[in-house]
């Protein structure tokens, strides 16, 4: 699964690259001699292309002979190839612009990229050549990928999976095999740098790639100054909006890092006040709602649902909103086709732990004196989706490091799996629990609770020392 994901975000990367509506990869080539042998390993009754992953309602343009008559000219030349005024309708997609991208390695070609968006005319020579330096860099992962995926498929054939291998596969597995300790420190290292690398290279890429756009058409004669490669105000304007809009995205995985390293090396600050908990949770939906209606209006309706008269929580106020916008960002990731997201705020008395048969007998001799003690009143802020939900064997995984979501309708969502993580242990510094109810197709809420300003004096530190309620600052080890 994680192989199919990595193949998948490489298609979502060249979908972002030129901020298209849809993109598949299909892995293979029409033509034998022009195959990579890996291929021939993975698909091995095949004679066309039958490997396909990203969106699927690409896939019946294969189909279409306009379509498989650009395929070939992509194949042939080892160049990409489009067509601005393609007029085919599938699943009330319109695709009037088709980009045909191929990736090979000096042992063959790879697959090909489709790549569509619904504007006329939208791959120019600028967008030709983003893709091309994106599919030259790209080839080696993809190589990576699909040997990664032979070799999946190949521990179902080698004895115990109930069938065995031919020797001559046997020994094709054997040598690409890499002996790696499974599990030990030095292989879960390499894999997270490994996904952190190719995090931070798409945003880089397409930074790189427009800036370069609009560096070279700044210089005459950079390009055949044809009608559809000038530079216009408002080509211009979405080339710097992508930029921007990548620098955005390359903050937020810094400092997702920079959070983790803090957390890690137990020293966190935190800023503790008063914080009004119902504006804070107003003031990030409508901000948050404001956001994914610029993008995709209409598609998500985010609603806060606040107790009325809701007193002020003992919080950190940044780390509060960090916490409420992840939960938002994921509520939207994993409700792929739209529709309502709350936000839940009220108070109740925190849930009663299970005692320990000690506790219990005093617990009793409270209540025969009449001095039963009650569990303190704390903030519980829920947010809950309606989407893909999440499967019972993946509930315990999602607040660990470097875990995400195994989904088919996940696997094309950027991410390095630290959000959760951050956000439980910034619920925990803060004195709070946090907690998740989902079921598979259903949706998801993750509930979070916060101690209420004024409820106690004075705010226990990990590490057990106290902390006076009226300072502004603390750090707490994690």
């Amino acid at each position: 699964m994680r192989r199919e994901a990595h193949v998948f975000e490489l298609v979502q990367q060249a979908r972002q690259l030129v901020d298209a509506e849809a993109a598949g990869l299909v892995l293979g080539c029409p033509v034998p001699e022009l195959r990579h042998p890996l291929l021939d390993l993975l698909l091995p009754h095949s004679h066309v292309s039958t490997g396909y992953y990203g969106s699927p309602e690409l896939k019946p343009l294969l189909e279409q002979e306009r379509v498989r008559a650009l395929i070939d000219l992509a194949v042939q030349s080892g160049q990409v190839h489009s067509s601005n005024d393609c007029g085919i309708l599938i699943s009330n997609l319109e695709v009037r612009s088709l980009a045909v991208v191929p990736v090979e390695q000096p042992a063959g070609l790879l697959g090909l990229f489709l790549i569509v968006k619904s504007l006329l005319g939208a791959f120019s020579q600028g967008e030709h050549r983003l893709l091309d330096e994106y599919r030259q860099a790209t080839a080696p992962d993809l190589e990576r990928a699909v040997r990664d995926l032979y070799l999946d498929l190949m521990k179902t054939l080698i004895p115990g999976a109930g069938r065995r291998a031919s020797p001559q596969i046997g020994a094709t597995y054997s040598s690409l095999v890499e002996v790696t300790p499974h599990g030990s420190f030095d292989a879960v290292k390499s894999e997270f740098v490994s996904m952190v690398s190719h995090e931070l290279r798409a945003p880089l890429t397409a930074i790189k790639g427009y800036a370069g756009l609009l560096q070279a058409y700044s210089v005459p004669g950079s390009f055949d100054m044809h009608a559809e490669t000038e530079m216009t105000p408002e080509r211009q304007q979405h080339y710097l909006h992508v930029i921007m809009e990548q620098v955005d995205h390359l903050e937020v995985i810094i400092a997702d890092l920079l959070d983790i390293s803090r957390i890690e090396s137990g020293r966190l600050a935190l800023r503790f006040s008063n914080v009004n908990i119902a504006q804070l949770c107003r003031r990030v939906t409508r901000l948050t709602q404001d956001r994914v209606d610029q993008q995709q209006p209409g598609k998500y309706h985010i609603r806060c649902d606040l107790d009325p008269g809701l007193p002020f929580v003992w919080a950190d106020a940044d780390r509060v909103e960090q916490v409420l916008q992840n939960l938002l960002d994921n509520a939207l990731k994993y409700s792929p086709d739209g529709g309502l997201i709350e936000v839940l705020a009220c108070v109740k008395q925190k849930p009663q732990q299970q005692q320990s048969p000690f506790s219990q007998e005093a617990r009793l001799q409270e209540i025969i004196a009449g001095e039963e003690r009650q569990e303190p009143l704390m903030m519980h802020i829920t947010v809950r989706d309606y989407g893909i939900g999440i499967p019972d064997g993946q509930h315990s995984q999602l607040f660990k490091p470097y875990n995400r979501l195994m989904h088919p309708a996940t696997a094309s969502i950027p991410g390095i799996g630290l959000g959760l993580y951050i956000t439980s242990k910034f619920v925990e510094a803060m004195q709070g629990e946090i907690s998740l109810m989902s079921r598979e197709a259903e949706g998801t809420s993750i509930s979070f609770t916060l101690p209420l300003a004024g409820a106690t004096m004075l705010l226990p530190q990990r590490n057990g020392t106290l902390t006076s309620a009226g300072e502004k600052s603390l750090v707490t080890s994690t």
